[in-house]
């Protein structure tokens, strides 16, 4: 949480600080201070305890002041206060009766103001009928009309922050009631950035989170790491769980907000999926009120900024055969100096351009609200001839049964394609790898057979770079999913909660080579498809009660139960004997055809629950229990046990 903000007002540093401007003598020394303050992993209302502290130590050190000439007069209607005024002396205390320095103190409407010295007390000139606006770090503002000339002002604190509902996993508790380890993204984190992509949303949002993209293909997702690589032969993707579903990311536009479970304590809820961490995300729905549209578009430039720098096609020339690998007479090495130079990184990649567009319809009554987002993009990879694109539409239905009974509803579909997701040589040798290694003596084109240049000098086995754009590897998915969820507040302090969801894919893959793009063999083509559904079934019961005003529980228990299917078909061909059919005729390449097949099921039922206990918001534990079962484990071995607790103290609380 950021609570201040440097500018720069009439050529000077300044900083903000709830809503208020302090001239700030030495810049650099101040926002360091609060940058740390900020940055200490204690709870809120300490870090607003300790920044009170040092902000009155930096007024009393005369590294902040706060002159009435410091405020922009542009937020001001009048610049000078009225001939008519009195002086009005007072004290400002925090809730517990302790003077808070550094308060500041405001003539509503005017550019008059002072702040509070290391006791709390302030004077201060208030026109007749003005009203005056006391506001701190971490406290609600207030604005008061003197009654007389001395006042005291109590500053309640702002609980908002504190009072949070952070997801948790089949659940939320208060943000102030946290034991595990968990980050929150809110949608106000991001929601200004030119992005559409959750690469942006949580690159540096989160400690030890990392998100990186592996290449510039379009449409290729990227690389999560919670806390590093937890396995050297398994998986070490963290477990994406969308308002409650399994499933991967959504865009940035959609997401309310995003919590990072990283510690043993706070995964074990999901017990086996979550050894990697786990991210849940909170996506919008629909609203009570007028219906609102929202536009979201940007449009993203994709360039290889730094590129390597290779020699030309003269000190190639020259330098393989002082290293005695080629040999040329002199006038051959005069005649590369005139010669033009291949740049194969110019001749691969490019400058791409990719778009993103979505719309978002909400709105609703008070027993009835929706939400519908369709969306479409393009996406283009800085290789030649790799793109993706991709157009679908999300509905979202919530009613109000009754006052006790919620039903969510949503339906999603969506339709892609890629062109060239990859590229490898025969031996698995990267395109940019292969731009680099070819000779700059080569031309693009051969002059005298006018196809793509191979097998020159330097060229090792690597086919032409510009050779491997030519590729046809078109892929073509569909998806769609619908999702149930039930909400019962079945007694005060007793709900259930059910959810049911099931998804459905297809997908398709047609890959063609060239006889000249497979080396000058023979052309090579095949044909793939693949189906897959999935679906979920959960229901957990919660229990929250408050005993004597100071025991604090909640107890939670449920069940779950997923499975997923599928079959998948492909075909091959070599020695294409009409190469323009590519895919459409395997069987012409009879009998150099080869056929493959695939059949997976698999579930998982799953029991678990959780106990939150603090005393007097003093002192928590936190209990976590879960039994996964697979269908891939023999009998008597199928479940595996995840415990985990957890302990905290919270200092502020005690009396």
């Amino acid at each position: 949480m950021r609570l201040y903000k440097t500018i720069k007002y009439k050529k000077k540093s300044c900083i903000v600080l709830s809503n208020q401007l302090y001239l700030c003598r030495i810049p650099d020394l101040a926002c360091t201070i609060l940058s740390l303050i900020y940055s200490l992993n204690v709870p809120v209302m300490s870090k607003k305890s300790i920044g009170a502290s040092i902000l009155g130590l930096m007024i009393a050190a005369g590294m902040i002041v706060f002159p009435a000439n410091t405020l922009s007069a542009e937020n001001a209607p009048s610049t000078q206060a009225p001939q008519q005024s009195r002086t009005v002396r007072g004290t400002v205390t925090d809730e517990n009766g302790a003077p808070v320095p550094g308060a500041g103190i405001v003539v509503v409407g005017t550019n008059v103001g002072t702040n509070t010295d290391m006791d709390g007390n302030f004077t201060i000139d208030v026109p007749q009928g003005a009203k005056i606006e006391i506001s701190f770090i971490g406290y609600l503002t207030q604005q008061v009309s003197p009654s007389s000339s001395t006042i005291n002002i109590q500053l309640l604190p702002d609980v908002e922050a504190l009072e949070e509902a952070i997801a948790i996993g089949y659940g939320t508790v208060k943000k102030s009631d946290l034991t595990g380890s968990v980050a929150t993204v809110a949608a106000k984190d991001f929601i200004n950035q030119p992005t559409s992509t959750y690469v942006s949303v949580l690159a540096g949002k989160v400690s030890g989170l990392t998100v990186r993209r592996t290449n510039g293909s379009a449409g290729r997702s990227s690389t999560i790491r919670v806390r590093g690589t937890n396995s050297i032969k398994g998986g070490n993707d963290p477990l994406i769980v969308v308002d409650g579903n399994y499933g991967g990311l959504p865009d940035a536009n959609d997401i309310v907000s995003i919590e990072v479970l990283k510690d043993a304590s706070a995964t074990a809820i999901y017990g086996s999926r979550g050894a990697n961490g786990v991210i849940l995300v909170t996506t919008k729905r629909g609203r009570t009120g007028k219906p609102t549209v929202n536009l979201y578009s940007d449009v993203s430039v994709d360039k290889i900024i730094n590129r390597y720098d290779m020699l030309n096609s003269y000190d190639f020339a020259k330098l393989n055969q002082e290293a005695g690998f080629y040999t040329w007479t002199d006038d051959e090495l005069n005649a590369f100096k005139n010669s033009p130079s291949t740049n194969w990184q110019d001749e691969i990649f490019r400058t791409a351009v990719s778009q993103n567009h979505k719309v978002s319809i909400s709105g609703g009554s008070d027993r009835v609200r929706y939400y519908l987002s369709p969306y479409w993009n393009k996406r283009n990879g800085t290789l030649r001839n790799n793109w993706s694109e991709g157009y679908g539409i999300s509905g979202k239905l919530d009613l109000d049964l009754s006052d006790r009974i919620t039903l969510q509803t949503e339906l999603n579909a969506g339709h892609g394609e890629s062109q060239n997701a990859t590229f490898s040589n025969s031996n698995y040798t990267s395109l940019p790898i292969t731009a680099l290694l070819w000779a700059p003596i080569e031309p693009v084109i051969d002059p005298v057979t006018g196809h793509y240049s191979s097998n020159g000098k330097g060229t090792g086995t690597l086919l032409n770079p510009v050779l491997l754009t030519t590729n046809d590897d078109h892929s073509y998915s569909n998806s769609g999913s619908a999702i149930f969820n039930l909400k019962v507040n079945i007694l005060d302090g007793l709900d259930f909660n059910g959810k049911f969801s099931i998804s459905q894919g297809n997908s398709w893959n047609n890959d063609y080579q060239s006889s000249e793009r497979n080396n000058g063999t023979s052309a090579i083509a095949g044909k793939s498809s693949s189906n897959s559904k999935s679906w979920l079934l959960n229901g957990y019961l919660t229990y929250t009660k408050t005993f004597a005003d100071l025991h604090n529980f909640q107890a939670m228990a449920g069940f779950e139960e997923t499975r997923s299917s599928g079959e998948s078909l492909s075909g091959n061909a070599q020695n294409l004997p009409i190469e323009s059919f590519k895919w459409n005729n395997l069987g012409l390449s009879a009998p150099m055809i080869s056929v493959g097949s695939g059949y997976w099921n698999s579930a998982m039922r799953s029991f678990f629950g959780r106990i939150n206990y603090n005393y007097a918001n003093r002192y928590y534990v936190t209990a976590n229990f879960r039994a996964d079962g697979s269908s891939k484990f023999r009998d008597g071995k199928k479940f595996g046990y995840f415990p985990s607790f957890s302990l905290a103290w919270n200092a502020a609380n005690e009396p």
